[in-house]
């Protein structure tokens, strides 16, 4: 397995890394407003959607977003079952995308 590095992406898929990372970073502002608990009134978290052709790299697009906000948590989804075997095993230490996230990202499949 050839490790994939942030030389190897496409320009359009750092475009995308740098944009979604500056709306998390953005938010809440007055282009991404704020959203709150009705219970509780505390800030939700910023949720967008990333949707792109099979085979256009979304994964190491969710990586490398990751490697520009440092910290935080990616909840990432699929209906596809296979997808998220795939995901998680190229996302971990070792893995295909391993070197775009940041250093000591954790990887974990919820239920």
């Amino acid at each position: 397995m050839k490790l994939i590095l942030r030389k190897d992406l496409k320009p359009f898929q750092e475009r995308a890394a740098s944009s979604l990372a500056a709306m998390i970073q953005e938010y809440p502002s007055t282009r991404f407003r704020p959203r709150y608990d009705p219970d509780t009134g505390t800030l939700l978290p910023f949720l967008c959607r990333l949707r792109a052709i099979t085979g256009a790299g979304k994964t190491p697009i969710l990586a490398l977003a990751a490697h520009h906000l440092k910290t935080g948590v990616i909840l990432w989804t699929t209906n596809r079952g296979a997808v998220i075997s795939q995901t998680l095993t190229n996302l971990r230490a070792g893995g295909k995308y391993s070197q775009l996230v940041p250093e000591g990202t954790q990887v974990f499949q919820i239920g």
